[in-house]
C-alpha cells in the first residue's frame, strides 16, 4: 500500500510519502533498485522509514521529544520544540511578505543532496536542521533561509515547504524597530506568552511541568547561557516524562485558540475589542480572565518585553 502525504490545510501534496511492502527483502530490493532513480529529470530519494504506514510519523517523533537529562543532579528532563514542528491546524491564511525569506522543510534531502537540491530554487543563506537531542545529530527536517523572497516562494509553490511561521512571529515582535511590513502586523508573542506569561505558566501547571519558557531571536534571556542554540521560535520544557508526553498536544491546542484570534483581528484590524473565550478551559487554566482576554488594542501592539 501506498500514501501520499499531503498538506493539513490545503491538501496538496507536499512532495513524499510512503509505500509498504509484503516483506523486508521486497522493501530492501526496491531501496537497491531504485537508487539514483529520476522522475521528470529529478532524482528522488529513498530512504527507509521509521515507522509502519498509518503510524503519525511527526507526532511520535516528538511524544519521545528530543530528551535528555538536565544537569545530572536535578530530576526531569528537558526538551525543545520548535513551533514549526508543532500541527498547526488554525494557522491564519495571509499572503507572505515580501521580506519572507524563511521555509519550513520536512524531510530535507541528505546533506550531500542538500546543497543541490536547494540551488534549483535560489541562493541560500542559511539551512538549521532541527537536532535530534535522543542522538546528538541534527535531523531530517528543519529551516532553510534563502537570501530573497522569490527563492523562497519558489519552494512554496513547489510545493516541497511551507512558510517558516518562526520568522513570521519574530518579524512581528520586531517589524516597527526595523520598519517593514509583515503577515502579522501585530506581536504575535504577546499572545503566545500571555500577560505576565499566564499563558505558558497555565499550560505548565496543566501538563504537571516544573519549567515551560519561549524562546528565539530577541526573545532569550540575553547574555545569560542558552540551553539550545537556535534563534528560531522554540519552546523549551523541563519536566517528567508524564508531563513531557502531554506537551505537544497542550501547545497545539493553545496555538490552534491563538491563531484563531489572530484572523479574527486580521479580519477587522481597526476594531478594538475584548474577545471571550470560546472555552472556559483556556479561559481558567491558561490565565484569562473571568472577563476575556484582551488580544486588541494597545497591548497586542506593543512587542513583547522578556523578563529582566
Amino acid at each position: 500500500s501506498t500514501r501520499l502525504v499531503r498538506d493539513r490545510s490545503s491538501h496538496d501534496p507536499k512532495g513524499y510519502g510512503f509505500c509498504e511492502f509484503t516483506s523486508p527483502e521486497a522493501a530492501q530490493e526496491a531501496l537497491r533498485e531504485m537508487k539514483d532513480y529520476e522522475i521528470n529529470g529529478r532524482r528522488i530519494r529513498l530512504a527507509p522509514a521509521e515507522e509502519a504506514l498509518g503510524q503519525s510519523r511527526n507526532r511520535s517523533r516528538s511524544r519521545k521529544r528530543r530528551r535528555r537529562d538536565y544537569d545530572g543532579e536535578e530530576k526531569g528532563q528537558v526538551v525543545c520544540i520548535h513551533v514549526d514542528e508543532l500541527a498547526l491546524h488554525s494557522r491564519p491564511r495571509v499572503d507572505p511578505s515580501p521580506h519572507d525569506c524563511e521555509i519550513w522543510v520536512d524531510p530535507l534531502p541528505d546533506d550531500e543532496d542538500t546543497e543541490e537540491w536547494l540551488s534549483t530554487f535560489g541562493e541560500v543563506e542559511e539551512v538549521f536542521r532541527v537536532p535530534d537531542f535522543e542522538t546528538g545529530n541534527p535531523s531530517d527536517r528543519g529551516y532553510v533561509r534563502f537570501t530573497e523572497h522569490a527563492s523562497a516562494a519558489r519552494a512554496v509553490d513547489a510545493q516541497v515547504a511551507q512558510w517558516s511561521e518562526s520568522e513570521r512571529i519574530i518579524a512581528s515582535q520586531h517589524m516597527k524597530q526595523r520598519g517593514y511590513s509583515c503577515p502579522y502586523p501585530f506581536s504575535v508573542v504577546g499572545f503566545i506568552v500571555g500577560p505576565g506569561g499566564k499563558n505558558l505558566h497555565g499550560i505548565r501547571d496543566e501538563i504537571g511541568a516544573t519549567m515551560l519558557v519561549l524562546r528565539g531571536e530577541g526573545l532569550g534571556p540575553g547574555d545569560k547561557k542558552k540551553e539550545f542554540d537556535s534563534r528560531r521560535v522554540h519552546f523549551i520544557c523541563k519536566g517528567p516524562p508524564d508531563a513531557l508526553a502531554k506537551l505537544q498536544a497542550a501547545l497545539e491546542e493553545s496555538l490552534a485558540q491563538i491563531h484563531d484570534d489572530v484572523t479574527e483581528r486580521l479580519a477587522d484590524p481597526n476594531r478594538s475589542w475584548v474577545r471571550e473565550r470560546s472555552r472556559s478551559r483556556s479561559r481558567h487554566k491558561r490565565g484569562g480572565g473571568a472577563n476575556g482576554t484582551v488580544v486588541g488594542g494597545s497591548s497586542a501592539d506593543r512587542p513583547w518585553q522578556p523578563p529582566p
